[in-house]
């Protein structure tokens, strides 16, 4: 977990699932530094300095940019494996089978705790409890089995259709605008357009 602030205080913690851990920044997002220690816990708990593993990456710059993050998984048996942009929601096998339902479920948990604490707010202080009961709604060995049926392993090329990733162009629109210099010249420009739903101010690595 990865909380939107300077420090750390025992109190966010309270009610995390058994071997959680979390991490603070200013952005709330994760960092090279916090992916590389969340890539070292992933090397001790996975076993890949005996048995070679694969990970699966959505490819943001600060995990597979990283020359230091990348050194440290070839030197402990870890193939790291980015997918293409805009295809981790039906190709990632976490976001395919156990985000989704863990999103239902945090919000669920969040709109129960506001009827029942009538006149506050959920804070920092009520993320762990929040979330660590959605997680283990979730992060069931159904969910992580069927996640795998992204076509990853065993290999399916034909599990999914082009018509499967068309949501993705709307994020990829370009238009035509006028140069304030010159009535007879076009200028094109492309623009991406982006929009997300925010919590209070935590996130996962997965």
């Amino acid at each position: 977990m990865i909380f939107r602030r300077k420090g750390m205080k025992p109190d966010l913690m309270d009610g995390v699932p058994p071997g959680a851990w979390a991490e603070c920044h200013s952005s709330g997002w994760i960092q090279k530094e916090i992916f590389i220690i969340w890539l070292r816990k992933f090397i001790q708990y996975s076993g890949a300095k005996i048995l070679p593993v694969l990970l699966i990456l959505d490819g943001p710059k600060c995990q597979t940019k990283s020359i230091e993050s990348i050194n440290i998984a070839r030197e402990n048996g870890v193939i790291i494996m980015c997918l293409p942009p805009y295809c981790t929601h039906r190709m990632q096998p976490l976001d395919f089978a156990i985000m989704k339902s863990l999103s239902t479920y945090y919000e669920h948990n969040i709109r129960k705790w506001l009827k029942t604490n009538p006149g506050r707010v959920v804070t920092q202080f009520q993320i762990a409890a929040l979330f660590g009961s959605a997680y283990l709604e979730a992060a069931t060995m159904t969910n992580a089995i069927n996640g795998f049926q992204s076509g990853i392993r065993p290999v399916n090329r034909n599990v999914f259709y082009k018509v499967d990733f068309l949501a993705a162009k709307t994020t990829d629109i370009s238009f035509i605008e006028k140069s304030p210099m010159a009535d007879t010249c076009d200028v094109a420009v492309t623009s991406k357009l982006c929009a997300s739903v925010s919590h209070p101010s935590v996130s996962t690595s997965h």
